[in-house]
């Protein structure tokens, strides 16, 4: 059936319900205007149309066992058009359907503008290209929903679950997603998008980690772990130079003392105790801790790759957050995704970092003595 042949098709967005001679009977009428009663949302939809709709839910409420991809079959029937795509024309907006049961409905390119949809359950939903303008998703489920190309502007989607949900190219201006969970931007349009400081959704953790101030943080972790090394290769260096002066002294004592066996067989003991307790080395291998253990030179290996690791991830980010923040349009999904799953890796090196850091910095402090002025 063609746009022109269908009685319930308006070519402009409608500014008011219409089709109230459509429907069934005056009772089912009365009914859905009751639904309506209660709810902020105005109707300014087909009520034929909604009808079509309620009365499909009502079906599914008598049966049980109903499997998910089983309901409202009548109404994913006739929401499509020869071709298999979805009916341009389904206006339902500003319909009451808090807490409806519409899982796996088809609702693609369908009108939706200002409905209420609270605690409503979308799962599965089909919703490709719907209009949602101010669509009321408090507490919806949309779980795994098809939201792609769907304007979901002014929409209130506070804590909605959209775990597995598709937002391609969807629009999200002025929308709600304060503590909304399983959000994963993917190429969206956020002009004054309202997002919690702390969101956890992959984009807005990156966003939020990988800038230069937290960049500059954990490379002053870097030096700390580092301070203990660089005091010892202070301390070894200066050490060096006063034990070759002392053995160059032994030398001239040695022969100044000829005749006196006792002291130059206690020089020449000096000497060799030495020698047996140190070793010759590059000062390099002294600030990388590879004189001291096998896990003070780990430690040193991860932290060093940790923060090469961070600074290529923040170089990275940065540059999408640049680009998002030009367009106001959210990087793609297969953009940022491999960098989050490089963040979950940077994350446990970064634990292992500060531990180690502070393990290390704090053994050196109490193990290490100095003398100080009385």
């Amino acid at each position: 059936m063609s746009k022109s042949e269908n009685p319930s098709f308006k070519d402009e967005r409608s500014t008011e319900p219409y089709n109230e001679d459509k429907v069934s009977s005056p009772q089912m009428l009365e009914r859905l205007k009751r639904m309506h009663e209660k709810s902020e949302s105005e109707f300014k939809g087909d009520w034929s149309q909604l009808e079509r709709l309620i009365r499909n839910l009502d079906d599914d409420d008598q049966k049980e066992g109903i499997k998910p991809e089983g309901r409202l079959q009548d109404w994913d029937e006739w929401a499509k058009i020869p071709g298999g795509k979805a009916r341009e024309y389904i206006h339902l907006e500003g319909a009451n359907l808090e807490g409806a049961n519409l899982e796996g409905a088809n609702l693609g390119g369908a009108h939706l503008e200002g409905a209420n949809l609270y605690d409503a359950d979308l799962a599965g939903a089909y919703l490709l290209g719907a209009h949602l303008h101010g669509a009321e998703f408090l507490l919806a489920h949309l779980e795994r929903a098809d939201l792609s190309a769907a304007h979901l502007e002014r929409a209130n989607l506070r804590l909605a679950d959209l775990e597995g949900a598709n937002l391609l190219h969807a629009r999200l201006d002025e929308a709600d997603l304060t503590h909304a969970s399983g959000v994963r931007f993917d190429s969206n349009s956020i002009h004054r998008t309202k997002i919690d400081g702390n969101a956890n959704d992959p984009w807005s953790v990156l966003r939020r980690k990988y800038t230069g101030p937290w960049f500059f943080v954990h490379m002053l972790l870097l030096i700390v772990f580092f301070t203990p090394h660089a005091a010892k290769f202070l301390y070894l260096s200066g050490l060096a130079s006063v034990q070759a002066h002392i053995a160059q002294q032994a030398d001239v004592l040695e022969h100044d003392l000829q005749g006196h066996e006792r002291a130059v067989q206690a020089i020449r003991e000096m000497q060799r105790r030495y020698k047996e307790t140190h070793r010759e080395t590059r000062a390099a291998w002294v600030l990388v801790g590879w004189t001291e253990t096998w896990w003070a030179f780990t430690m040193v290996i991860v932290l060093v790759a940790y923060n090469a690791f961070r600074g290529i991830l923040t170089l990275r980010v940065s540059a999408l957050r640049d680009e998002e923040e030009r367009s106001q349009v959210t990087p793609y999904l297969d953009a940022y995704w491999p960098l989050f799953l490089c963040h979950r890796i940077a994350k446990a090196l970064m634990w292992i970092a500060i531990g180690s850091a502070l393990f290390h910095t704090g053994y050196w402090a109490w193990t290490t003595t100095v003398w100080v002025a009385l």
